[in-house]
């Protein structure tokens, strides 16, 4: 879903909503929610762990 998000749009859109991914992909719109909510918390802790690595600087 991720991959999609990044290198495609939707027909006739700029961008992707929930609802149209959804639909594009086969899934409810409360699964798709919580997929895109799983990858923001893996790119928040992957970045925190980069500010720890480099000492906040």
């Amino acid at each position: 879903m991720v991959k999609r998000t990044l290198e495609s749009t939707p027909r006739n859109a700029t961008h992707w909503s929930k609802r149209a991914m959804a639909k594009e992909m086969g899934l409810s719109q409360s699964t798709v929610g919580a997929q895109r909510i799983a990858e923001l918390e893996r790119e928040n802790r992957e970045l925190r762990r980069s500010v720890e690595i480099d000492g906040g600087q």
